[in-house]
């Protein structure tokens, strides 16, 4: 997916978002490369919760774990939410196109 592209960071740290953002603040627009496609208004909290449930995510030492449905059951009742079926399908979707991100950065970086 394109937002995990633009968030993955680089050698220094940086991610291709940080450089759209530097970019706008310097120049006042951001260039078509940089961009993300806008999220459907009826899928963006899907995103906020995905966001919330990553930051908390493991590892094991070969790279990030996936999150759990043990995790996501303990999020929903730490945080009061109440995600259908659909959603938390559509959150462990979300979280498998990350990690084969992930993966695919890693061996990109092991090939140089």
């Amino acid at each position: 997916m394109r937002e995990f592209e633009l968030t993955t960071k680089d050698a220094n740290g940086n991610s291709l978002k940080d450089e759209a953002e530097s970019l706008l603040r310097q120049r006042g627009y951001i260039p078509p490369e940089y961009e993300s496609l806008p999220l459907p208004h009826l899928v963006g909290h899907i995103w906020g919760w995905f966001i919330e449930l990553t930051r908390t995510r493991g590892s094991s030492g070969f790279g990030a774990n996936a999150i759990s449905y043990t995790e996501i059951d303990s999020w929903a009742r730490l945080t009061r939410r109440k995600p259908t079926a659909l959603e938390i399908y559509a959150l462990t979707q979300l979280d498998a196109a990350y990690l084969a991100e992930q993966s695919k950065q890693s061996q990109s970086k092991g090939k140089k």
